[in-house]
């Protein structure tokens, strides 16, 4: 019996960026363990963006998982002094380009959603990160992301 889900983790060391790709109806308790065994085998985690590509995932992740992934994610950085930025890509309609958070969990992080993932690595490159979305909130007609990763 093959999974209903599949977990690709990629760490981009030119870039300082790590990206995390679910597919399929992953359990929420099961994405917890996979990103804290991701994170894991990275050196210094927190010193790297991160993209969370939800584009093919058919699951739900609860509160009381993300909470439980927060206090995991603490430990691991606990008495890290950084200032991280997390891309979250998603076609849920209510997760359009939105202004940067402040992640509710950890001060350290900044969060912002996208529905392109090609606009979300644009995002985590950027130098200006508010200029960078200004220009991709003004963009008309531009292409809809149709979840295939391009290499350009």
């Amino acid at each position: 019996m093959t999974q209903a889900y599949r977990f690709n983790f990629y760490v981009n060391s030119e870039h300082r960026m790590l990206v995390a790709r679910v597919i399929g109806d992953m359990p929420s308790p099961v994405y917890v363990e996979q990103m804290s065994e991701a994170y894991a085998k990275v050196e210094a985690p927190w010193t790297y963006s991160r993209l969370i590509d939800f584009r093919r995932f058919d699951g739900h992740i609860v509160k009381s998982d993300i909470e439980e992934m927060a206090r995991r994610w603490a430990d691991v950085t606990e008495g890290q002094d950084f200032r991280a930025y997390v891309a979250i890509v998603s076609f849920d309609p209510s997760y359009k380009v939105r202004s940067p958070i402040r992640s509710p969990y950890n001060f350290h992080e900044t969060l912002c959603h996208f529905m392109d993932y090609h606009e979300a690595i644009g995002w985590l490159l950027a130098a200006d990160k508010d200029t960078y979305l200004d220009k991709v909130r003004a963009l008309p007609g531009k292409l809809h992301d149709d979840g295939r990763i391009r290499i350009v």
